[in-house]
């Protein structure tokens, strides 16, 4: 976006933003390998990573998911699903399903959920599942976490001296509009 401001006129000109869609496509942001997992110490929280839509897509379909198990902190968990709205996630999931998670694999499950834009998809963490992180690519740039309330990771994780990363958790999209 670029305004100039001539004599008692301003002359506004911008170039779209970059524009693609999915076609049951992967959405990954680690390596494969993770270096932890992050889980409580006591009750439970929502973790996950933020997937940002392209600009103008109307609806969006997470086809399915994949939930790295992470070692010696996997079993039967709550995945979800959140909307984003204006950049912020909301507060009550639109989706959930329980998924039991195996160690040192991808778990893979189909979900078919329809979603307006931006989403997040996240686990539910306790004392015993727990959600892999890629400490290599850090700073996390997708992961978010609500321990009452959504905000990003890298926050949390500085703020508390742990690993900081991006979350095992991927999704397979596929998109409707865009430009």
């Amino acid at each position: 976006l670029e305004a100039v401001g001539f004599d008692s006129q301003v002359n506004v000109s911008w170039d779209m933003p970059a524009g693609e869609s999915y076609d049951n496509d992967d959405i990954t942001y680690v390596d494969g390998t993770f270096e932890d997992a992050i889980m409580m110490n006591s009750g439970t929280s929502i973790m996950g990573n933020y997937f940002d839509m392209p600009y103008g897509v109307e609806t969006v379909t997470a086809n399915s998911c994949a939930v790295w198990g992470a070692e010696g902190f996997s079993g039967l968990t709550t995945l979800y699903g959140f909307a984003v709205s204006n950049g912020s996630p909301e507060n009550s999931a639109t989706h959930s399903t329980t998924i039991t998670l195996t160690e040192e694999q991808w778990n893979v499950l189909d979900l078919g959920w329809e979603l307006a834009g931006d989403f997040i998809l996240a686990l539910e963490v306790s004392t015993t599942v727990g959600v892999a992180i890629d400490s290599e690519n850090s700073p996390g740039q997708n992961s978010w976490a609500n321990l009452g309330g959504w905000e990003p990771w890298t926050d949390v994780a500085v703020a508390n001296g742990l690993t900081d990363g991006e979350f095992g958790i991927n999704a397979n999209v596929t998109t409707v509009g865009g430009i």
